[in-house]
């Protein structure tokens, strides 16, 4: 009988696989030694495989990439119970491997990786490595029903034949399928061909009822004399059924998990998409100057533009008119901007007319690169005082912003179509009905403003300008 050791130091000598069975199972350090350590590594391994529920025998064969999953504490470990996907992290594993661990004396125990789960990289998932392990962890069961049973085709044997015994009999590929008294095809998802023993094995029942059936999940079936009669009885037994009962359930289990994982990836896609816009937007307001609100912001936000636009141009016109030496400043810069335009003075803006705000706003914009220029002109003039250098440095960084470009284009184009009206308005003969209809053109007007298009065509004049 073949000399095992156990992680606690017990040696199996004469014991049976039952009692071996127990002593495994029950044993405190080993029930330790799976909840305490974690996985050390993964490596993939390629193996043939077929997933179909129709009989295509010869051309509708699926490769799969299977993950062998690595030894940890005389268990191996595969996927997770919830079937997430195995990560290789590291493809080549010593065949020397020990795990340590540390008892609760704090004593250390060294225990060599079984030659059964060396050669898990080498058969994939050929039913022959469930023979040599004794107890089968949930990884190990999840990562065969997630490859499948090992079915291979005549053509991938390297006699490209199943091999025959004494009696000149062999395995039949046929046997994979199940055809019904109706005419249905279904495949035996169960029937595992072991390519290492040469004997057919239960796949479920090796997973899932290894004390039943020994010939099914331990020695394997190679009696092919009686093949066709043997599956069917095996098929129908109670410990079968339970057996494919219990794999049907775990495997109902992956497509929740599946479109869980897909519900969540989607989400995260959205997301990314939410965010990549929000980011646009961000970018395209800072571009512009623009602040983050809707179109309805209210009376007090709209008054507090008007007071910056018209108030910097109160002040811009005191400052310019206040000095004579700032005056020839602006005057020599129009000549040298405008050769062949008369000179042009600042307006004042008057709280009692509306027009004069009119007139104050079109001469900043018809002389905007001259009043640039004589404000720097100011700012870096050595001979300026402090606070008139600190007042040109104040009007230069608003003017040169596009929030004023963009407020100062928008009252132009107000003012372009309320002006004919103020005129109407302030005439002496002025006729009520008139004025009225002349009222109601120039509202109309001015919702039609509160456009994309419209908007859109300001931002444009903007740019332009600049």
């Amino acid at each position: 009988m073949e000399s095992r050791k156990c992680i606690c130091g017990k040696k199996r000598t004469n014991l049976n696989n039952t009692n071996w069975s127990q002593h495994l199972s029950s044993c405190k350090k080993v029930k330790w030694s799976l909840t305490s350590q974690s996985v050390s590594s993964f490596f993939k391994k390629s193996r043939r495989t077929t997933d179909t529920d129709y009989p295509d025998l010869t051309n509708n064969r699926k490769e799969t990439q299977n993950n062998v999953p690595v030894l940890l504490n005389n268990c191996l470990i595969g996927q997770p119970n919830d079937d997430a996907e195995l990560e290789s992290t590291n493809p080549d594993i010593e065949s020397s491997t020990a795990i340590e661990m540390n008892s609760a004396s704090s004593s250390e125990v060294v225990t060599q990786v079984p030659s059964a789960y060396k050669e898990l990289n080498d058969l994939g998932n050929d039913p022959a490595i469930l023979s040599k392990i004794e107890n089968i962890d949930p990884g190990l069961i999840s990562y065969f029903l997630k490859i499948g049973a090992a079915q291979p085709l005549p053509c991938e044997l390297p006699d490209k034949q199943f091999p025959r015994d004494h009696n000149g009999r062999s395995f039949h590929e046929s046997w994979y399928w199940n055809k019904r008294s109706t005419g249905e095809v279904l495949q035996r998802k169960w029937l595992s061909y072991s390519i290492k023993n040469k004997k057919i094995y239960c796949l479920y029942c090796a997973l899932f009822a290894r004390n039943n059936k020994p010939n099914w999940t331990r020695h394997g079936f190679s009696n092919w004399n009686k093949g066709t009669t043997s599956i069917i009885m095996h098929k129908t037994s109670e410990a079968h059924i339970m057996a494919s009962i219990k794999a049907a359930y775990r495997q109902a289990e992956y497509p929740l998990i599946q479109s869980m994982k897909e519900s969540v990836v989607a989400n995260i896609a959205f997301n990314k998409k939410i965010v990549k816009h929000l980011i646009d937007l961000t970018l395209y307001l800072g571009r512009h100057s623009l602040p983050f609100r809707g179109h309805r912001e209210g009376w007090q936000e709209n008054i507090r533009e008007a007071r910056h636009l018209f108030g910097y141009l109160e002040t811009l016109y005191d400052f310019i008119g206040s000095s004579k030496k700032r005056v020839h400043v602006y005057s020599t810069n129009q000549k040298t901007r405008y050769p062949n335009k008369l000179l042009r003075r600042l307006k004042r803006v008057e709280t009692t007319r509306w027009s004069s705000h009119s007139s104050s706003l079109q001469t900043v914009l018809d002389t905007y690169d001259a009043i640039i220029d004589s404000l720097f002109d100011i700012k870096d003039d050595p001979m300026t005082d402090r606070v008139s250098s600190v007042k040109a440095g104040s009007l230069l960084e608003y003017l040169l912003q596009e929030r004023f470009l963009l407020t100062a284009f928008i009252f132009k184009k107000i003012f372009d179509k309320t002006s004919t009206l103020s005129e109407c308005l302030q005439s002496v003969d002025i006729d009520l009905c008139a004025a009225i209809s002349h009222v109601e053109q120039t509202l109309n007007i001015i919702k039609t403003f509160r456009s994309d298009d419209e908007f859109k065509n300001l931002i444009q004049a903007k740019d332009d300008f600049i």
